[in-house]
């Protein structure tokens, strides 16, 4: 988990002036639940206490990002924002790729420009327990949204 929260810290930093930023896990729980659905501001005050509060963040993990990217897209995806999704993970439980693909383009789509709403980008853990689902599944998601895709290595 320290890696992870590492590689969050340094996404963070590299975007040194953002209007607003959210964190989800992977079922779509805000880490602060008082700004669901809203941005939360970006100061240096409030990017520190998300990344202390990250650090301590336990929750249930089924292993699989769709749900959080798909609220994450549901909630703050807006046709006049500027917007980049982020997932960090090193697995994916679910049974196919197909209809998750088509059902993430849907919804980061606008319906009248036809215009991608958000960029998705992913970064994903190689583990010993790792099947590479997650990698399969982050290259094609980032492909089709106009993210990138890094692996790191064990």
């Amino acid at each position: 988990w320290s890696r992870v929260t590492t590689e969050i810290e340094n996404v963070i930093r590299i975007h040194p002036k953002i209007k607003g930023f959210q964190i989800l896990n992977d079922n779509g729980s805000h880490i602060v639940p008082a700004y669901a659905g809203k941005w939360i501001p970006d100061t240096l005050k409030r990017r520190q206490s998300v990344i202390d509060l990250l650090k301590n963040w336990t929750s249930a993990s089924n292993s699989s990002p769709v749900e959080g990217l798909e609220i994450a897209l549901r909630r703050y995806a807006k046709h006049n924002i500027k917007l980049s999704i982020y997932i960090f993970g090193d697995e994916y439980s679910g049974s196919s790729y197909d209809p998750v693909i088509k059902t993430l383009v849907n919804l980061n789509t606008n319906k009248v420009s036809k215009k991608r709403l958000a960029k998705v980008h992913a970064v994903g853990f190689i583990s010993n327990y790792s099947t590479g689902r997650f990698a399969i599944l982050m290259r094609e998601v980032t492909r089709r949204n106009g993210g990138t895709f890094v692996a790191l290595p064990r």
